[in-house]
């Protein structure tokens, strides 16, 4: 009896959490076509400094009016493609096309505490401080899930670099496809701090 009420209990109540345990969490993959575009763009940026973030978490779209029209008019991209935010999970891990940091050292960084000192040293950013200490780079690179035209011959993708507090850049890009390689074509947003 004692363990039937055990197996209700919990198939109601740990079964539904199982998410919030360990990393059960499920990551769609991105496809052939978007890693491609994703390393494309990675190979015309500075890859010196830069590691690549193992997730895209969502995507989210910076664009006034007048470039949604524009967008929509002369790159073929629907308005709905440029007003949702993507919210899916997805894993850059193993995909063929560039390094990315390990999902288990990410879970690791996330725990240690800012402002510790270690061998005399203070630091201020782990995250940034075992990134340079096991990957030999001063930089984070964090992708958006892109968004392809439905001619497929354009896309929108959005990067970010993280090199510490007020350091990083963020650029918002339309770039086009030739002959099976993207390049960029235009900067609709850029900035750094």
């Amino acid at each position: 009896m004692v363990k039937g009420k055990f197996l209700v209990v919990f198939i109601l109540f740990i079964l539904p959490c199982s998410n919030s345990f360990g990393q059960s969490q499920e990551y769609q993959k991105l496809s052939e076509e978007e890693l491609t575009l994703l390393s494309d763009l990675n190979m015309v940026l500075d890859t010196t400094r830069a590691i690549i973030y193992p997730f895209i978490e969502g995507s989210t779209m910076m664009l006034r009016q007048a470039e949604v029209d524009l967008l929509t008019k002369d790159f073929g991209f629907t308005k709905s493609q440029l007003s949702l935010n993507v919210t899916d999970k997805i894993s850059l891990k193993d995909n063929g096309h560039f390094k990315v940091i390990d999902n288990d050292s990410i879970l690791k960084l996330k725990g240690v505490d800012s402002c510790k000192i270690e061998k005399g040293k203070t630091i201020y950013e782990p995250f940034l401080y075992y990134t340079k200490l096991i990957y030999n780079r001063n930089m984070v690179r964090f992708f958006k899930r892109p968004i392809i035209s439905l001619n497929k011959e354009y896309a929108i993708v959005q990067c970010d670099d993280y090199c510490g507090m007020l350091c990083g850049s963020f650029h918002l890009l339309l770039m086009q496809q030739r002959s099976g390689k993207w390049s960029v074509l235009k900067a609709l947003f850029s900035g750094m701090s």
